[in-house]
This record gives C-alpha cells, sequence and structure tokens, in this order.
C-alpha cells in the first residue's frame, strides 16, 4: 500500500510540476509578448506614427501641387486664347489702318488732280470752274474723313503710318489753302465778268484785269505750286 500511495503522490507531483512548468513558461511568453509590445510602443510606434504623419502631408502637398499645376496650366491656355485673339485683332486693324490709309491717299491723290481741273475749267466759264472746285472741295473732305478715321489709329499704328499720317494731313491742309485761294480767284472771275457784261468791250478789259490782278496771280501760282 505504501508503494502505491507513493507511487499515486509522485505521479500528482509530476502533474503538478508539468502544470507549474507550463504556467512558468506561459508567464514567459506573456512578458516577452507585453516586453516586445512595450518595445514597439516605446520605438517603432513613434516612427511610423511621425513617417505616418509625413506621408499625409507628402499627399496633401502633392495634391495641391497638382492643384497649383492645374491652375497653372488653365491660366497658360487662357493667356495663350487672349494672345490669339489680340493678334488676330491686331491683324484686323493693321488692315483695316491699311484701308483707311488706302482711302486717304486716293481721296488726297483726287483732290490734288481736282485743282488743276479746276484751274483748267477756269478758262472755261465760271460754271465748270465752279463744279471743278466743288469736286476738288468734294475730295478734300472725303481725304479729311480718311485721316479723322484714323486719328485713333495713329495712337497704336507703327511710326511710318504716323509719318503718312501726317504728310497726308499737311497735304489736305495745302489743299484747303489752295481751295480758298481758288473761292477767290473764282469769286474776282465772277465779278469781273459782270462788269464785263454791263461794259461794252468789257470782255477784253476783263481778260486783261485777271492777268493784271496780283491776288489772282499769287492764288494760280500757289494752285499751279
Amino acid at each position: 500500500n505504501l508503494k502505491a500511495v507513493a507511487r499515486s503522490s509522485l505521479a500528482h507531483l509530476g502533474a503538478a510540476l508539468h502544470n507549474m512548468a507550463g504556467a512558468v513558461r506561459a508567464a514567459e511568453k506573456a512578458e516577452r509578448q507585453s516586453l516586445l509590445a512595450s518595445c514597439f510602443d516605446a520605438w517603432v510606434r513613434p516612427t511610423l506614427e511621425e513617417r505616418l504623419e509625413q506621408t499625409k502631408d507628402e499627399v496633401k502637398r502633392a495634391t495641391r501641387s497638382s492643384k497649383e499645376a492645374e491652375e497653372q496650366k488653365e491660366m497658360a491656355v487662357a493667356r495663350a486664347s487672349e494672345a490669339r485673339k489680340a493678334k488676330s485683332e491686331a491683324v484686323r486693324k493693321r488692315t483695316e489702318a491699311d484701308g483707311k490709309v488706302a482711302k486717304a491717299r486716293d481721296a488726297l491723290h483726287k483732290a490734288r488732280e481736282a485743282v488743276p481741273e479746276a484751274k483748267k475749267a477756269r478758262d472755261r466759264g465760271p460754271k465748270e470752274m465752279q463744279d471743278a472746285l466743288l469736286r476738288a472741295q468734294s475730295w478734300a473732305k472725303a481725304a479729311a474723313r480718311a485721316l479723322s478715321e484714323l486719328t485713333e489709329e495713329a495712337e497704336q499704328a507703327p511710326q511710318k503710318l504716323r509719318a503718312l499720317m501726317e504728310e497726308a494731313e499737311q497735304a489736305s491742309q495745302k489743299l484747303w489753302a489752295l481751295t480758298e485761294k481758288a473761292e477767290q480767284a473764282e469769286q474776282d472771275l465772277r465779278a469781273l465778268t459782270g462788269e464785263a457784261e454791263q461794259t461794252p468791250g468789257g470782255e477784253e478789259q476783263a481778260e486783261e484785269a485777271l492777268e493784271e490782278d496780283e491776288e489772282v496771280k499769287k492764288a494760280r501760282a500757289r494752285a499751279e505750286g
């Protein structure tokens, strides 16, 4: 019996030792896990959190940079569109200015041609001279209108166009002066013609007086000039 009791006690003691060994191993494992968790919390987690925040900041910066790049792209496209419109508008204005310059040149040329015609018409009578003067005045007015239309474009036009406008304006002023002198000559001619109609043999006297009239000579010289 004693042997049986001893064997039973030894068996219980072995089981107890086995259980104690298992408990010790479990405690050691738990301690290791706790230590690992502590190490993770102390060293690894802050690094991971810092890296995560850095990643978030980088994502935000990348997103912001992407938006800014998109906005800059849109602005560049808008500026390019405005530049194309401005270029087209400049070409259109230049074309219009060239057309107005050509119109002014043509009007001035015809007005200059009308003055000699008025001078030639003087010999054909007051009516023809008056018609010729009216044509000259009409072309002079057309030239003045064309020059007036070019006033705004002159501020933005190239130097050559401005010089051309100044030349055209000077020519127009000279033309108006010639026209006024021609009108004065016409009035003198009418006066002399009226006197000739009332005086016997007055036509020859009127022609002689017309040749001797200094104002008419000056007007004729300016017209020829």
